[in-house]
């Protein structure tokens, strides 16, 4: 059971430093064919259309990048609390950005089977992203 929750852990690692880092040839090793990602922006479908998702969020704030803070993994699921920083200088939801610093706290909730992720619940502090945003 140590050796499943420290691949996992590697897993989950990898996940949230190198595949939304840009790393997208990394998709089909962390990710089930079936992945599905549930939350704000709606529910997403299959690696490519994940891969989509993560570069809509590199054109809304082209130096976004979180730092994880804290992260639990078990044999099946990994929860993760990352601070997420950057400028918003996209169009989201019919908002232009206009050079606004933004640093808010979001939550992935992962589902591992078979050492790939096969489901991702994300959520994030709106609150506190929208009184940056001036909303």
């Amino acid at each position: 059971m140590q050796n499943l929750i420290e691949a996992n852990s590697r897993l989950v690692r990898q996940f949230e430093e190198e595949f939304w880092a840009g790393k997208y040839h990394l998709g089909p090793q962390l990710l089930d064919t079936a992945f599905v990602r549930h939350g704000g922006g709606g529910e997403v479908v299959g690696i490519d259309a994940y891969i989509d998702f993560i570069k809509m969020t590199y054109d809304i704030m082209p130096d976004f990048h979180h730092r994880i803070e804290e992260m639990v993994v078990n044999d099946t699921t990994g929860v993760v609390r990352v601070t997420v920083e950057g400028t918003f200088t996209g169009v989201h939801q019919g908002v232009k950005g206009k050079g606004q610093k933004l640093k808010y706290t979001a939550f992935d909730f992962l589902k591992i089977r078979n050492g790939k992720i096969y489901e991702m619940w994300g959520c994030f502090d709106s609150h506190t992203l929208f009184s940056e945003l001036g909303v």
